[in-house]
Formats: structure tokens, sequence, C-alpha cells
């Protein structure tokens, strides 16, 4: 048990780092200078803009990979397995023989509800913390893979939806990135998006740890 909890510590504490490291660099990188030609001179929005998609990017990555840590943690715990046999049963509950979505929160909740217990965090979070939590990992998961995907196909539309769902005005979407969704427009308590869901990263992987038995 002990074991596991430290395992968990760990897997937090380095998705706590990755999400303090991309502000630290959004910051120190945004205000500097680019080098064009034999000149230099500071950086214009565009080139802020793919900055904030570019980390942003690498910490949804690193929210995957927690999650898929955290979750394979649970999994041997429950039913006392290598971590072979674990990593087996993840990949193969889709029937699609490699792990992935889970980033997705529905998704990840759904297969918890399967594997796990009714007392998994990831079985809870949606009513312990709230729509608004659950509603946020739900807008990242949509923005990285419209990122990842070089915004085509279900990326796309995905994206789409998601302005939609946040009001943006059809007038402003023509080529709109997700570097400037991130920068450029609010949530309704006047954070950017680049820090409101970084910060609702944090409090789901708080969350997570302080649940993770």
């Amino acid at each position: 048990m002990k074991t596991i909890r430290k395992a968990v510590r760990k897997e937090h504490k380095d998705f706590t780092s990755a999400v303090l490291r991309a502000r630290q660099l959004y910051g120190r990188i945004s205000n500097g200078w680019l080098l064009v030609g034999t000149k230099f001179r500071a950086l214009r929005n565009p080139d802020k803009r793919d900055i904030a998609q570019f980390l942003f990017f690498d910490v949804a990555s690193q929210w995957e990979a927690f999650s898929t840590s955290i979750f394979e943690l649970e999994l041997k715990r429950r039913y006392g397995v290598r971590p072979d046999v674990a990593l087996r049963v993840m990949s193969d509950v889709d029937g699609r023989g490699f792990i992935s979505g889970y980033a997705r929160p529905d998704t990840i909740r759904e297969r918890a509800e399967v594997l796990l217990s009714k007392n998994s965090p990831w079985v809870n979070l949606r009513n312990a913390l709230g729509e608004q939590v659950y509603k946020y990992l739900f807008y990242s998961y949509r923005i990285r893979n419209f990122i990842a995907h070089a915004g085509v196909g279900k990326g796309k539309n995905d994206f789409h939806k998601l302005l939609d769902e946040l009001a943006i005005p059809k007038s402003e979407r023509q080529g709109l990135s997700a570097g400037r969704l991130l920068l450029e427009y609010r949530d309704s308590k006047g954070k950017i998006w680049f820090d409101a869901l970084l910060d609702n990263y944090l409090v789901a992987a708080d969350f997570i740890r302080r649940n993770t038995r």
C-alpha cells in the first residue's frame, strides 16, 4: 500500500512540475527576442500563440501519461497483477491493442467503472469536483487533439464543437488557432484559457492524488 501511494505521489509531482515548467517557459520565451536575418525583434502575437500552443500540447500529453500511470497503479493494486498484465488489460479494454483514451474524462470514467471500483477517483471526479472541472478536462482534450491532428478530420470537427460551446462568434473563427484561443479568449472568471485549463489540470491531479488508495 505504501509503495502504491509513494508511486502516486511521484507521478503527481512529475505532472505538477511539468505544468510549472510550461508556465515558466512561456513567460521567459514570450518576452524574448527572435533573430530575423541579422536583426533581433520582439516576439509578435503569432509567435506567442505558437509557443502557447506547443507548451499546452506538452502539458496535455503529460496529463494523459499521468492518467494512464495512475490507472495502471490502481489496477495493479486491485487485482495484484504484474505491470505487463495491467497494461494488457488497459490496452485491450476497447479491443484496439494499444493504450489510448486516458486523457478523455468520460472514457476513463467508464473504464474505471468496469475495471476498478466505485471508489476510484476517476469514477467520482465529476461529482466531487463539479461540472466545470470535468468540462474543462474535456475542453483540454479537444484542444490537444486539434493540435495533434494539425486541425483536420475529427480533431477539427470536435474543435469547432468546442468553439460553439464557448460561444466564440463565427465572425472570429476564420483561421482561429489553438494558440489564439488559449491566449486571447477567457473563461467566465476572466482567465485566459491557457491559465484556466492548466489550473484545472492541477485541481484534477490533486484530487486524484488524494483519493487514490
